[in-house]
Parts: structure tokens; C-alpha cells; sequence
């Protein structure tokens, strides 16, 4: 699972090299062979798999599907609700700095999105599905302070972004960083501050990380040790 790649970064490779062109016009199998082989992927054929995968996995799919029916009812959100209560004391402090939300997940982004925009705040997203030319001009007009004072944008107070931008933008037009996650490399939480935090260009005399630990009981269950 560790070497697979996820569906962002599926996206944003091919995006990236101008192929998800190519990808969703592929009428065939062989078709899609030659682009995934640009990027050394390949299929894996279902005959190369054991004759119990299916089994496994279709018992794993079930299980998962019965935790969504359990979760469907639930309308409170204890980790979202402090978010929302925190982002608006820190925009009464400082009402025109920006904010930057990272998670893992282009779902939670969506999710973000969806709520906090319900709250009168202008958003901007970006994904590996999401990221275009576009998106990206606004990324850079909107929050990064090296553009030219003519050329930069004022028309979000927030950005959310999954790691697909946490390497070679300067985000830091922003004050604070929130990481609604974390991810198992330690390595990507630093890439996400050093998007605000950049060499010769000072903008704010004090910067803000929050970061969302795991929750007690989940670190027990998979044996975390919190140090």
C-alpha cells in the first residue's frame, strides 16, 4: 500500500505533466498502459492476485460500509466546532490575515469547505483534482507576497489545501497554518510551515501553527505512544 499511489496524487502527476488529457480519452486498456507507464505504473492483473483477495476484500468492504451507516446519523462534529471557534478569534484579532488549512484527504477539504463557507468566509480549495492554472494564479495572487503589489488579489480569507501544495509555493501573504491532520511523515508538516515561513521576506513578525492531534483512545488502539 505504502509504494500505491492515491487518488491526489494519481491526479496530480498526470496534471502536472499534461497527460489527464491523454488518460480520459483513453478508450482502451493499452491506451491507458502508455500513460500510466510515463510515470513506471502498471496494472496489476486480477489473476496475478491471490484466489482469497477478493474474498478479504469484499468482507472489508462490507464492514466499512456498515461503520458509514452508523455514522450517518451523527450531526455533531466536536472537531470542526472548534476550528470554526477558533478561526473567528483569530480573525477579530486580525481580521485581514489569512489562514491556511492543510489535511491529507481532498474529501476533508471538501467537507471544510462546505461548512465554512456557510459562515460568510471566502474560500478558496485546491486539490490534486482541484489544482489547475486557475486555481493556481489565484493561489499565488491571493496569498503569496513575492507577487508585485499591482498583481496581488484580495478575494479570500482562507485557504484549504490537501499536500499537493505543501512543496514550492510561497503562501506567505498568510499568518497561520492549521494542520486539521497529520500525516505519517513528519517531514510533510514542516514542508507545510515552511510555505509561510520564507527566507527574505518577512511579513509578519509572528506566525501560528495548530495542529490537531490524534485523539487518546485512537492513539491507544493502534499502540501510539504520545512522547
Amino acid at each position: 500500500k505504502g509504494i500505491l499511489p492515491t487518488e491526489d496524487e494519481l491526479q496530480e502527476d498526470l496534471s502536472q505533466f499534461g497527460e489527464f488529457g491523454e488518460w480520459e480519452k483513453a478508450q482502451n486498456r493499452d491506451e491507458m498502459d502508455k500513460v500510466l507507464a510515463k510515470f513506471g505504473w502498471f496494472w496489476i492483473d486480477k489473476s496475478d492476485l491471490d484466489s482469497e483477495f477478493e474474498k478479504v476484500f469484499n468482507s472489508d468492504l462490507d464492514f466499512l460500509l456498515e461503520l458509514q451507516k452508523k455514522w450517518e446519523p451523527v450531526d455533531q462534529d466536536p472537531k470542526w466546532l472548534f476550528l470554526i471557534q477558533e478561526i473567528k478569534r483569530m480573525r477579530e484579532l486580525e481580521p485581514e490575515r489569512k489562514i491556511i488549512i492543510f489535511t491529507q484527504f481532498a474529501n476533508t477539504a471538501t467537507y471544510l469547505n462546505t461548512f465554512l463557507s456557510q459562515h460568510g468566509l471566502r474560500i478558496l480549495t485546491i486539490t490534486g483534482w482541484s489544482k489547475n492554472t486557475v486555481s493556481i494564479r489565484q493561489l499565488r495572487n491571493n496569498f503569496d507576497a513575492w507577487i508585485p503589489d499591482e498583481e496581488q488579489e484580495n478575494d479570500f480569507d482562507i485557504l484549504i489545501a490537501t499536500d499537493a501544495i505543501s512543496e514550492g509555493y510561497n503562501l506567505h501573504r498568510a499568518w497561520l497554518i492549521i494542520n486539521y491532520d497529520i500525516p505519517y511523515n513528519p517531514t510533510v508538516v514542516i514542508q507545510r510551515i515552511g510555505r509561510i515561513n520564507r527566507i527574505n521576506k518577512r511579513v509578519f513578525n509572528q506566525l501560528y501553527i495548530y495542529t490537531y492531534f490524534p485523539s487518546l483512545v485512537w492513539e491507544w488502539l493502534i499502540g501510539v505512544e504520545r512522547i
